[in-house]
């Protein structure tokens, strides 16, 4: 955001379903009867061998008798219940091998709220001749009586529950194979979660042993003692330092106008997808540019209780986890919800043990700049002497800013200097727009660090002027700027990312150059689509890759990784696309952009040890070999589903998928990149 108030960005909700992975692959047992006395007796050695697989679901939906006719494509959960809702799942199973025996099959679900007091999940098969965007209560697979699950597995909400099948007959080798779930307990809800710890599909199966595929041809052969695949789980594959920990911050700029949510709704139908996600929210005010936004906060169901401190405290963990050691909230004004959110914020920050900061970024662009230093100085002063503060070992705690050219020199003094009449010594953070010498020069005398807003395209980055050695020189501390992306369909303008080059150039500059400290611009900043926050379209993938830099950044070395994780993006549409409703193309010139618009897959792959990555865009499969470590691989965007999948000696230890499908002709133009990981 060259300035926050002139943002733009994103689009419905289709769920989301990044890949979980597979659990483990067991070795073939060889069994052989040594010779007795008095006789000898022939070997047995066992002929197969067995492999379990874990897919994540390819298509999911629910039906209602309470909205006969409405298709819930849009949902991030499922709701099942004992009547009237019932929730369906299909799983792409025709990959298993033609000579594949299935011996098992556990069906995990994560549990996003529910009333339930026992035990009830109900597992039946369905015909498969079904879609979310068109599935109803009138137009739904035939119910079929009978169950698959062995046991009555009780739902308990935010845990994930696994159900296994006492049944593996109507798991097919040759189709996709679907469920309907129920709640066998009367009048009792469940939600399932869609986006969060997608539904996923454990299968055992046994194959002869002669059939094994070969080992990776980079990696020994083992023949007697089969590999076991290093297994992708929830957690990140590397260990991210804590807060704190380094003397190199990673801070986040934080967006109070988009908070993870503003009425505690479902969020199918919360503000944020009745208002920003349509086309006529807001009485029609955003129809110009079909909609505000194209992406929002990743969605969760109502809570109880303090439910705004309960969202600070969920993105300051989402933060934390992914290397992030504060906040740095944009303040907008001293009055309203902005700012209501901004010390609510710094509440749920003080509250903490793990020293996570949240400091006041004076907004030099708003309306807060309209009141005098001694008023700011006033109303800033708790949020400085909180325990959120961030403060050095000399005392002093920091005070940052955005645009600082906005107001002079001799401005950011009487704040300053109004703050240290109330007892508060600060040090000051000028975030530049232009990060000229002149600018640097006239703020070095009474500023602790520098940083620029930074630009959003690989190349721009790459070809901006370092100022690290100038704000040295100058006495200064340098913060570089980390993005991911920029897209304003608002002002019809976008700068091009190249799916996730952006993100490595950045970080690359801050690792290299030496940077003292680096931000990432945005946490969630929706308008301008430079949000790295969990959100609808791009779940963690962003932060993931993001937290593996920092720790880099932190650490002074690349993270070694005990676990692959497969991180996927691409567009939903070429960027010439042309749409069909306003606007129907973006320019690709913001913010000098120097790179080309293009239409790629990329798969970022961070690998244990080699790996056989599977890539598929609608009919097309691309087969890249991919070294230990991370790497990143493009492939053309084509219409249709994305998917990937890495193998190693035969057995899959990562795969991923995006919820969205590529199309030709969209209704309205989306360019900001989807994501998925192998995560989940």
């Amino acid at each position: 955001m060259t300035a926050p108030n002139g943002h733009t960005p994103a689009l419905p909700l289709p769920y989301a379903t990044p890949v979980r992975v597979l659990l483990a692959v067991f070795a073939a047992i060889a069994l052989v009867l040594a010779g007795l006395a008095g006789g000898s007796v022939a070997s047995a050695a066992t002929t197969t061998q067995t492999r379990t697989v874990t897919l994540t679901a390819s298509d999911a939906g629910w039906t209602t008798t309470r909205q006969p006719t409405t298709a819930k494509s849009n949902s991030t959960y499922i709701s099942v219940t004992k009547g009237a809702d019932a929730g369906y799942l299909k799983f792409s199973t025709a990959s298993l091998p033609d000579d594949a025996t299935i011996t098992a099959a556990t069906l995990a679900l994560n549990v996003r709220s529910t009333k339930a007091t026992s035990g009830g999940v109900l597992v039946h098969p369905a015909s498969s001749s079904w879609a979310s965007a068109t599935l109803t209560n009138a137009k739904r697979p035939a119910h079929q009586d009978a169950q698959l699950n062995s046991s009555l597995v009780k739902a308990v909400a935010g845990k994930t529950i696994s159900i296994p099948f006492g049944s593996v007959s109507s798991i097919s080798k040759t189709a996709t194979t679907s469920f309907e779930l129920r709640y066998s307990q009367g009048a009792v809800g469940t939600l399932f979660n869609l986006k969060s710890s997608a539904p996923t599909l454990t299968i055992s199966y046994t194959v002869p042993a002669s059939a094994a595929a070969p080992a990776d041809p980079e990696e020994p052969a083992t023949p007697t003692t089969p590999t076991t695949p290093t297994v992708s789980t929830s957690e990140l594959p590397f260990t991210v330092p804590a807060v704190g920990s380094s003397s190199r911050d990673v801070f986040a700029h934080y967006f109070p106008p988009y908070p993870v949510s503003f009425d505690n709704a479902d969020p199918d139908s919360d503000y944020y997808a009745r208002n920003y996600l349509t086309v006529d929210g807001e009485n029609g005010k955003h129809a110009a540019y079909s909609g505000l936004l194209r992406d929002r906060p990743e969605g969760r169901s109502p809570l109880s209780g303090d439910w705004e401190q309960k969202d600070f405290t969920s993105e300051i963990d989402a933060a934390a986890a992914s290397g992030v050691d504060g906040f740095m909230v944009d303040v907008l004004s001293l009055s309203g919800g902005n700012w209501d959110r901004t010390l609510g914020l710094t509440e749920a920050a003080a509250a903490r043990k793990d020293g996570f900061s949240v400091i006041p970024n004076i907004d030099a662009t708003s309306n807060v700049v309209s009141s005098t230093p001694a008023a700011i100085a006033t109303a800033i002063a708790p949020m400085l002497t909180s325990k959120a503060a961030y403060k050095l070992p000399d005392g002093r705690v920091l005070l940052s800013s955005f645009k600082a050219e906005g107001k002079s020199a001799a401005w950011w003094k009487q704040l300053i200097s109004a703050l240290s009449a109330k007892g508060i010594s600060v040090a000051f953070v000028a975030v530049f727009l232009d990060s000229s010498e002149a600018n640097l020069r006239e703020f070095a005398p009474f500023t602790y660090a520098a940083s620029n807003w930074g630009k959003r395209s690989p190349d721009s980055v790459r070809a901006a002027t370092d100022r690290t050695d100038l704000a040295h020189d100058l006495g200064m501390k340098w913060i570089e700027p980390i993005a991911v992306q920029d897209v304003r369909h608002k002002s019809g303008v976008y700068a091009e990312a190249g799916n996730t080059e952006t993100i490595r150039a950045t970080w690359k500059r801050a690792i290299d150059n030496g940077a003292d400290f680096a931000q990432l611009i945005t946490w969630n900043d929706y308008s301008e689509a430079t949000s790295f926050a969990p959100s609808m379209m791009h779940g963690d993938a962003f932060l993931d890759l993001s937290a593996y830099y920092a720790t880099w950044f932190k650490t002074g070395s690349a993270p070694k990784l005990a676990g692959d994780e497969l991180i996927l993006t691409h567009r939903s549409q070429r960027a010439s696309a042309v749409a069909q409703l306003a606007p129907t193309t973006l320019s690709a010139t913001l913010g000098g952009n120097l790179t080309e618009p293009r239409d790629t897959v990329e798969v970022v792959s961070m690998l244990t040890s080699a790996a056989t990555l599977t890539v598929k865009v609608g009919s097309a499969s691309y087969t890249i070999s991919a070294p230990a470590g991370l790497s990143a691989h493009t492939v053309p965007l084509q219409t249709g589903k994305v998917s990937v999948t890495a193998t190693r000696s035969g057995a899959t230890v990562a795969s991923a998928a995006t919820s969205t499908t590529v199309v030709s002709t969209p209704k309205v133009t989306n360019l900001l990149y989807w994501a998925a990981t192998s995560r989940g």
